[in-house]
């Protein structure tokens, strides 16, 4: 199985600056499906906060032994890096704020980066609902369309 990248996608990888894992660490993330969709990160040499979204993956199969049926499916996500505006960062760092409280720290990742932590709380089915309902009520959903792309990078 090989997995070609969205036309899109190429425009964006080929018009934007790359970044290396290690110039970027995950803060937190707000969609999660076999590892991060999107969230917040930080560039490592500046400390500024930028958003992550999940533009495109690709995926093929490789031999990883003698066997016919010793394959390993690979599969590499692209990002795109977001500088948000200032009302949006207040807002996401509001509403990240709000889960970590109401709901957990288990989106939350530690100080390297790229490991989640492993929070276990007594958090109340009260306090899941009030967040939840909050966030439906009166969360407006990221418009990235008045971010600016910055780079983007694979994970």
């Amino acid at each position: 199985m090989n997995r070609k990248l969205l036309p899109e996608t190429q425009v964006i990888l080929d018009s934007s600056p790359k970044f290396k894992p290690d110039d970027i660490k995950w803060l937190w993330n707000t969609n999660y499906y076999d590892g991060p969709l999107e969230g917040m990160m930080e560039i490592k040499s500046t400390g500024q906060r930028v958003w992550a979204f999940w533009i495109d993956e690709t995926e093929w199969t490789e031999q990883c032994g003698p066997e016919q049926d010793d394959h390993e499916l690979i599969v590499v996500r692209f990002f795109g890096l977001y500088e948000l505006t200032p009302e949006q960062q207040k807002s996401e760092e509001y509403w990240h704020e709000l889960f970590r409280l109401c709901v957990g720290e288990h989106c939350d990742y530690e100080e390297d980066g790229k490991t989640r932590k492993n929070v276990k709380a007594g958090y109340s089915n009260e306090s899941f609902k009030f967040f939840y309902t909050r966030s439906d009520m009166d969360r407006e959903k990221l418009d990235l369309t008045k971010s600016e792309l910055i780079g983007w990078f694979e994970w």
